[in-house]
């Protein structure tokens, strides 16, 4: 009983970080390549192959617990956290808009 439990919550959590990793990409995917550098930030491709990779080895083994997704949540959260304010503050918004019209910032 006491394993299923557990396995019924490193499920729940490879899935929550499967679609924070997928959102991350599909923000990153949304942002103008040009504002990467801008932003003292690695390019627009970089990000995408290391949250596409993260994305796809978390659907491959959606254990949360490996290493590799391990250093994929790593990489999604300094996106969520670092890229993608720098992008917004540049006015990067989603296709190129302001950015600055959301009232949540997410």
């Amino acid at each position: 009983m006491v394993f299923s439990a557990l396995n019924s919550l490193i499920g729940i959590i490879g899935l929550v970080t499967l679609i924070f990793k997928v959102f991350t990409f599909i923000d990153c995917l949304t942002r103008r390549a040009e504002l990467f550098p801008a932003a003292g930030k690695q390019t627009k491709v970089f990000w995408l192959v290391i949250l596409g990779i993260a994305s796809v080895w978390n659907f491959i083994n959606s254990s949360p617990i490996g290493i590799i997704n391990l250093i994929g949540i790593v990489a999604a959260l300094v996106y969520a956290v670092d890229v993608r304010p720098a992008l917004r503050d540049l006015g990067g918004g989603p296709r190129g808009g302001s950015g600055s019209g959301s009232a949540t910032g997410w």
